[in-house]
């Protein structure tokens, strides 16, 4: 890389999007190692707004490392893009459609650095690209989990059925590391208080199922409602805030 683009990238990825991470002081349930996230710092690249090549999102992970971050975080999902193949969804690979032979490469890469790569496909919300492409491969299952054009209805079991088997692909692609996490999302979700206790329901069936699978789910802060927090998987970890920053423009 030419040095300047190395100072440029350097410099892009110090404002990026810093991830902070915190967990409830209450003993881990299910039989996975306890995350290391909420020691950690990290940043957050959005495949699901900016698609990427596979080498634009090794060059990123170049500059975290250069940044001492401990892990990246691929958004790979969001209501305008998909940017991961999937075999359930029937899409197919692109330059910034990642294939599980793509994604892999990314994990190897990251690995050799010390860098661990965390995925995340948003749901229930952030959903509509998925959604999209699910009305195409599996109409029926569409219309069961349909709750508006952006989000998955978290009180049918469907949902749940739907989010299993991405997961399930996603897990072989970035099982090849020694500490595993995988973001859910959980954020910005509609519903009513009664509705919240189908979501609580919902992100731990998920996460039992990511535990057996040996990761660690990850959820934002901000649709979980103080009265569900007992009643949620107490080895989930809980992201409270980040920091978004963007490069300055030249006048």
């Amino acid at each position: 890389m030419h040095p300047k683009n190395h100072w440029f990238l350097t410099l892009f990825v110090a404002l990026l999007s810093t991830v902070l991470f915190v967990t409830r002081p209450v003993p881990a349930r299910a039989a996975v190692a306890a995350s290391t996230l909420p020691n950690q710092q990290g940043l957050l690249i959005d495949l699901g707004r900016k698609p990427m090549t596979v080498n634009a999102v090794e060059q990123i992970i170049q500059a975290a490392v250069d940044q001492k971050f401990n892990y990246v975080v691929l958004n790979l999902s969001d209501n305008e893009h998909l940017s991961f193949q999937s075999k359930y969804l029937g899409n197919k690979s692109t330059k910034t459609v990642l294939s599980q032979k793509a994604l892999k490469q990314l994990v190897k890469f990251a690995s050799a650095r010390n860098v661990q790569l965390v995925p995340a496909v948003d749901v229930p919300s952030h959903s509509g690209a998925i959604l999209r492409q699910l009305k195409k491969s599996h109409p029926k299952v569409y219309r069961q989990v349909k709750l508006d054009s952006q989000t998955l209805d978290y009180t049918k079991k469907s949902a749940a059925t739907v989010v299993k088997a991405i997961y399930q692909e996603l897990d072989t692609s970035f099982k090849g590391q020694s500490k595993r996490n995988f973001l859910l999302g959980a954020d910005e979700v509609p519903g009513t208080e009664k509705m919240y206790q189908s979501l609580t329901r919902f992100i731990n069936q998920i996460n039992q199922f990511q535990n057996k699978r040996g990761f660690t789910t990850v959820v934002w802060n901000d649709s979980l409602l103080k009265s569900q927090l007992k009643k949620l998987d107490a080895n989930i970890v809980i992201t409270v805030s980040y920091t978004h920053l963007t490069l300055p423009t030249k006048a």
